[in-house]
């Protein structure tokens, strides 16, 4: 599987990426690396963002996961994942 570099809204904007153009599994890969601390410290906010999406996307394994990462977080962090998700699918300007 080709490995995506984690990347921020910002980032990906400027450069044109989406996770339009990425698979399911591919956007489950990087909620993984963001909750195993793959590559950096553990982040489970983007971990849950990247889960979400590759749920949306349609991914069994996604949408277990994100419930198992749900239940170390707070609230708060849980509505900042959602967030950062709906910025994703938000129209592009």
């Amino acid at each position: 599987m080709p490995r995506m570099e984690a990347f921020s809204l910002a980032e990906a904007r400027a450069a044109g990426r989406s996770p339009h153009s990425a698979s399911a599994e591919e956007l489950f890969h990087l909620g993984l690396i963001h909750s195993l601390g793959i590559d950096g410290p553990p982040d489970l906010i983007a971990a849950q963002t990247w889960l979400n999406l590759a749920a949306m996307k349609g991914s069994a394994q996604a949408r277990i996961c994100r419930r198992e990462l749900a239940a170390e977080m707070s609230p708060e962090q849980m509505a900042e994942a959602q967030r950062q998700a709906s910025l994703w699918i938000a129209p592009h300007p």
